[in-house]
């Protein structure tokens, strides 16, 4: 269609008695020049330039306040990314029409060729930068970005990730610190800027790690006026912390689609609880008709490409996969996500989520946020009235609680106390790199089942596994007594979880083999010696959840 329309004006020119340059020369004296925008208030909001394209000429800013005032992203004509691209400014009482003609200039000096120049070579505005703006709604009552700044974007490291101190509303989070010599060299002194938690979203920081941020204060301080520098915008750009370590830990409100049936009510939207660590995010407290063709709906806008629902008996759970840890960063780095579905826009956001859940009796509740493990493998011990529990480790976890109770019953689960080895009354917690323990005292000739339950380094923990096979303690035997009490009690692994050598084990959701769980290093139980192995999974185990963590 384009080339018909090239064709069809070189062909009408002649008849017209005009030359193309005439022609372009006589439409820009008649067209009206593009006049900047003027704010219906005076508030200033900070974003990040979600998406900008210079051959359609209009872009989207992310901002979490406008969300959340407005319901939806806010649009950014070209002449005002120009502008902020240029650091071309209107002067305070300018007349429109003049300030158009001035820009509009500035804007062609910009443009031309210069020796040594490439053609075009004007600021542009790309995607991800951070801004300052303000807002005027258009006729429809849309928000629409004016009097945009670009900000200058830092990178620093962390010395001091923001705290969770209290169950305080107000300030539950203690700030923290980085560091950065951009900063030092333009302002002067050790380049340290203070940084609050609601500055990085819901991104769990850690020392050391690199981050972007930005200084609005700058433009406070270019005035000579006094300014007190925050860093605001913060965004993870690189990390070396382990790969189980928890990205962000909260709770995302996701609006739901609209029913099929005009009779039908909106569903209420989704309260999920939210852990990421790497390229994952692990969502729990789904309903039962939540399904991955919804999930997808919004998590595909934000750079997913897979989607896993999995109904267990007590909750269900979904894993989203990303391309890559940055994806995942820059969802959390955002509280606020508008996208478009059934022709509306929705807002998905995130909040932090209370540490503790109060029941109605209004004592706490310790709520399951995590997938659980397969059940635990048991046989019996070397020693008599004893057992060995085995479970599959995970990266995520920083700690198991592993508990028994007689087999068959209803009755109350009792942890393994770590210390002695034995039933206790307190949850003590196995170390990470542990994946079998040892527990004694037991009665000889009755059966016992087990379960396990891990916890991830953001204090939530998992859904107790399921139970294990039974397992009957040895009395007082010979060794050949024992080795036929052992044989007899080792149920068979289930098939999803005894799998080949790893030369012989197949990609799981593009995930290498064993890649969810941590290798057990070798360790020594409680009552062991250093000498005796002990029983527990190997590398031909994996977690039988591994396609949910």
């Amino acid at each position: 269609k384009s080339k018909a329309r090239l064709h069809t004006s070189e062909l009408a020119l002649p008849v017209l008695g005009m030359t193309a340059p005439a022609m372009d020369q006589n439409l820009a004296t008649s067209q009206e020049l593009e006049l900047p925008g003027e704010p219906d208030s005076d508030k200033v909001y900070l974003g990040a330039v979600k998406s900008y394209n210079d051959r359609r000429g209009f872009g989207f800013v992310a901002c979490a306040e406008t969300a959340a005032e407005f319901g939806r992203d806010v649009y950014m004509a070209k002449l005002e990314a120009q502008m902020a691209a240029a650091n071309i400014r209107l002067q305070p009482g300018e007349d429109l029409q003049k300030a158009a003609e001035r820009i509009s200039e500035q804007l062609a000096a910009l443009a031309m060729e210069k020796p040594g120049d490439k053609p075009g070579t004007a600021p542009r505005l790309a995607e991800e930068d951070l801004i300052q703006f303000m807002v005027k709604l258009s006729v429809e009552g849309f928000p629409q970005a004016v009097q945009v700044q670009r900000l200058r974007k830092y990178t620093g490291t962390v010395t001091r990730a923001p705290e969770w101190e209290h169950e305080s509303p107000d300030s539950p989070w203690k700030p923290g610190c980085v560091i950065c010599e951009e900063v030092a060299k333009a302002h002067g002194g050790s380049g340290e800027v203070t940084m609050q938690q609601e500055a990085c979203g819901q991104v769990r920081l850690v020392p050391g790690d690199r981050v972007t941020f930005c200084l609005p204060e700058e433009l406070e301080a270019q005035k000579g006026l006094p300014a007190m520098f925050e860093a605001k915008l913060v965004m993870l750009a690189q990390s070396h912390r382990p790969s189980g370590s928890v990205l962000g830990c909260c709770r995302i409100r996701l609006p739901r689609p609209a029913p099929s049936s005009e009779n039908k009510p909106q569903p209420a939207p989704l309260s999920l609880f939210c852990h990421a660590f790497n390229s994952k995010v692990i969502l729990s407290g789904l309903s039962i008709d939540v399904s991955e063709s919804e999930l997808m709906r919004f998590f595909s806008k934000q750079g997913a490409s897979k989607a896993i629902v999995a109904h267990a008996r007590g909750c269900s759970f979904a894993s989203i996969t990303f391309p890559s840890s940055q994806e995942v960063s820059t969802f959390l780095g955002r509280c606020a996500h508008a996208f478009a579905d059934d022709k509306e826009t929705r807002i998905a956001t995130l909040h932090n989520h209370a540490r503790k859940k109060m029941g109605s009796s209004g004592n706490c509740v310790d709520e399951a946020r995590l997938p659980a493990l397969p059940a635990p493998n048991q046989c019996p011990g070397e020693e008599p009235s004893s057992i060995l529990v085995s479970w599959a480790p995970l990266q995520l976890a920083i700690g198991y609680v592993v508990e028994l109770r007689p087999a068959g019953t209803k009755a109350d689960w009792a942890p393994v106390d770590v210390a002695a080895g034995r039933l206790g009354t307190g949850p003590g917690r196995f170390g990470p790199t542990t994946s079998s323990c040892k527990v004694s005292g037991l009665r000889p000739g009755f059966a016992y089942e087990a379960r396990v339950t891990y916890f991830s380094s953001c204090g939530c923990r998992s859904e107790a596994s399921d139970a294990s096979q039974p397992c009957t303690p040895c009395g007082e035997q010979g060794p050949a007594q024992r080795q036929h009490h052992l044989a007899a009690n080792q149920a068979p692994a289930p098939a999803w979880q005894e799998v080949p050598g790893p030369h012989q084990m197949p990609m799981m959701h593009g995930m290498p083999p064993g890649a969810n769980f941590c290798q057990p290093p070798p360790m020594t139980a409680p009552g062991y010696s250093q000498q005796q192995p002990v029983p527990g999974p190997g590398p031909s185990w994996r977690c039988g959840h591994g396609t949910v963590v």
